[in-house]
């Protein structure tokens, strides 16, 4: 299943991708016609606007974490983050599912799956 997004001056999301593949976004397709960015509520001039597509990774016949098994409604999904390098679970061979996420472990899964590196 594709998903796309819209990536706008470098970093300012217009949409939201699902984040899961094989690999970082990589290519980016310019977005010039200024029907089609009128379409998305921007300038008909706006430069710097991207389009990407991102496919979910098909999910492994075994799981990764013991309190992710292939039966949990999120396992793909789960799955797809540990093949992307975005997470590595919590621990002790789990995900925790249910845990609170803080904002800074947020960052952590937003710049791995997007790519973002610092020169």
């Amino acid at each position: 299943m594709m998903r796309r997004a819209m990536l706008v001056a470098g970093w300012f999301l217009l949409g939201v991708p699902l984040l899961f593949g094989q690999a970082p976004i990589e290519e980016r397709i310019p977005i010039t016609d200024p029907d089609r960015l009128e379409s998305l509520g921007l300038p008909r001039d706006a430069t710097n606007v991207y389009e990407w597509s991102k496919a979910a990774a098909a999910a492994p016949a075994t799981a990764t974490f013991d309190d992710v098994p292939t039966s949990h409604p999120l396992f793909q999904y789960v799955e797809a983050l540990v093949k992307a390098g975005v997470t590595g679970g919590c621990g002790a061979g789990n995900f925790c599912p249910t845990a609170p996420l803080t904002r800074g472990q947020m960052a952590v899964f937003l710049s791995r799956a997007l790519g973002l590196q610092w020169p």
